[in-house]
Protein backbone atom coordinates (compact mmCIF):
# COMPACT_ATOMS: atom_id res chain seq x y z
CA UNK A 1 0.00 0.00 0.00
CA UNK A 2 1.52 3.38 -0.95
CA UNK A 3 2.06 5.99 1.71
CA UNK A 4 -0.07 9.10 1.19
CA UNK A 5 1.77 12.08 2.59
CA UNK A 6 -0.77 14.25 4.33
CA UNK A 7 -0.86 16.07 7.65
CA UNK A 8 -2.80 14.02 10.14
CA UNK A 9 -5.13 16.00 12.40
CA UNK A 10 -4.15 14.03 15.49
CA UNK A 11 -1.32 11.82 16.67
CA UNK A 12 -2.65 8.52 18.00
CA UNK A 13 -1.18 5.74 20.12
CA UNK A 14 -2.56 2.50 21.47
CA UNK A 15 -2.99 2.56 25.23
CA UNK A 16 -2.67 -0.81 26.93
CA UNK A 17 -2.27 -1.62 30.60
CA UNK A 18 -3.59 -4.08 33.15
CA UNK A 19 -5.54 -3.53 36.35
CA UNK A 20 -6.93 -5.79 39.04
CA UNK A 21 -10.71 -6.05 39.22
CA UNK A 22 -12.75 -6.38 42.40
CA UNK A 23 -11.99 -10.14 42.48
CA UNK A 24 -8.23 -9.68 42.16
CA UNK A 25 -8.25 -10.85 38.57
CA UNK A 26 -6.13 -9.10 35.96
CA UNK A 27 -8.15 -7.10 33.46
CA UNK A 28 -6.56 -5.68 30.33
CA UNK A 29 -7.46 -2.09 29.40
CA UNK A 30 -6.97 -1.21 25.74
CA UNK A 31 -8.06 1.73 23.60
CA UNK A 32 -6.54 4.27 21.22
CA UNK A 33 -5.75 7.74 22.53
CA UNK A 34 -5.71 10.69 20.11
CA UNK A 35 -3.57 13.70 20.96
CA UNK A 36 -3.25 17.14 19.50
CA UNK A 37 -0.53 16.96 16.87
CA UNK A 38 2.75 18.72 17.68
CA UNK A 39 5.76 19.27 15.46
CA UNK A 40 9.16 17.81 16.26
CA UNK A 41 10.45 20.96 17.98
CA UNK A 42 7.41 21.21 20.23
CA UNK A 43 7.71 17.57 21.27
CA UNK A 44 11.44 17.99 21.96
CA UNK A 45 10.67 21.05 24.12
CA UNK A 46 8.05 19.10 26.07
CA UNK A 47 10.36 16.11 26.55
CA UNK A 48 13.23 18.28 27.76
CA UNK A 49 11.02 20.40 30.00
CA UNK A 50 9.38 17.39 31.67
CA UNK A 51 12.84 15.88 32.18
CA UNK A 52 14.04 19.05 33.89
CA UNK A 53 10.84 19.22 35.93
CA UNK A 54 11.47 15.68 37.21
CA UNK A 55 15.16 16.39 37.85
CA UNK A 56 14.29 19.52 39.81
CA UNK A 57 11.85 17.53 41.96
CA UNK A 58 14.62 15.09 42.89
CA UNK A 59 17.25 17.76 43.52
CA UNK A 60 19.26 17.04 40.39
CA UNK A 61 20.69 19.75 38.14
CA UNK A 62 18.79 20.49 34.93
CA UNK A 63 19.88 19.12 31.58
CA UNK A 64 21.38 21.64 29.18
CA UNK A 65 21.09 21.35 25.43
CA UNK A 66 24.33 20.98 23.55
CA UNK A 67 23.41 23.75 21.13
CA UNK A 68 22.69 26.20 23.94
CA UNK A 69 19.01 26.73 23.13
CA UNK A 70 16.92 27.30 26.24
CA UNK A 71 14.64 24.60 27.59
CA UNK A 72 11.17 25.93 28.39
CA UNK A 73 9.78 25.56 31.90
CA UNK A 74 7.25 22.76 32.41
CA UNK A 75 3.95 24.61 32.26
CA UNK A 76 1.59 22.05 33.79
CA UNK A 77 0.75 21.80 37.51
CA UNK A 78 -0.01 18.07 37.27
CA UNK A 79 0.06 15.08 34.94
CA UNK A 80 -3.72 15.37 34.58
CA UNK A 81 -3.43 19.02 33.52
CA UNK A 82 -1.03 17.89 30.77
CA UNK A 83 -3.37 15.09 29.68
CA UNK A 84 -6.39 17.43 29.66
CA UNK A 85 -4.47 19.90 27.49
CA UNK A 86 -3.12 17.35 25.00
CA UNK A 87 -5.72 14.57 24.69
CA UNK A 88 -8.09 15.30 21.80
CA UNK A 89 -10.11 12.10 21.63
CA UNK A 90 -10.14 8.34 21.82
CA UNK A 91 -11.30 5.32 19.89
CA UNK A 92 -12.44 1.89 21.04
CA UNK A 93 -13.64 3.24 24.41
CA UNK A 94 -16.89 1.64 25.51
CA UNK A 95 -19.02 2.00 28.61
CA UNK A 96 -20.41 -0.74 30.86
CA UNK A 97 -23.31 -1.14 28.43
CA UNK A 98 -20.93 -1.90 25.55
CA UNK A 99 -21.79 1.35 23.77
CA UNK A 100 -19.08 3.71 22.53
CA UNK A 101 -18.17 6.53 24.92
CA UNK A 102 -17.69 9.86 23.16
CA UNK A 103 -14.61 11.75 24.27
CA UNK A 104 -15.03 14.81 26.47
CA UNK A 105 -13.05 16.26 29.36
CA UNK A 106 -15.87 15.11 31.66
CA UNK A 107 -15.56 11.53 30.34
CA UNK A 108 -11.77 11.72 30.71
CA UNK A 109 -12.17 12.81 34.33
CA UNK A 110 -14.68 10.00 34.90
CA UNK A 111 -12.26 7.46 33.41
CA UNK A 112 -9.42 8.60 35.66
CA UNK A 113 -11.72 8.68 38.69
CA UNK A 114 -12.73 5.05 37.99
CA UNK A 115 -9.31 3.87 36.75
CA UNK A 116 -6.54 6.07 38.20
CA UNK A 117 -4.02 3.61 36.75
CA UNK A 118 -4.79 5.24 33.36
CA UNK A 119 -2.91 8.46 34.19
CA UNK A 120 0.62 7.22 33.49
CA UNK A 121 -0.24 5.42 30.22
CA UNK A 122 -2.19 8.46 29.00
CA UNK A 123 0.68 10.80 29.89
CA UNK A 124 3.26 8.57 28.19
CA UNK A 125 0.90 8.00 25.27
CA UNK A 126 1.36 11.59 24.11
CA UNK A 127 5.07 11.00 23.57
CA UNK A 128 4.51 7.53 22.08
CA UNK A 129 2.03 9.02 19.60
CA UNK A 130 4.73 11.34 18.32
CA UNK A 131 7.40 8.65 17.90
CA UNK A 132 7.97 6.13 15.18
CA UNK A 133 5.75 3.08 15.53
CA UNK A 134 7.55 0.00 16.76
CA UNK A 135 7.15 -3.01 14.55
CA UNK A 136 6.87 -6.57 15.82
CA UNK A 137 9.73 -8.86 14.85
Amino acid sequence: MPFVRAKRPVAAAPISFSIYDEFGQVQKVEFVAQYLRHDHGQVADLQDSVTNHARKATGQPPIVRGDGTPIPEWGFPSDMAFIRAKLAGWREMVGPDGQPVAFSIEELDALVEEVPEAIVPLFNGFFAAHQQAREKN
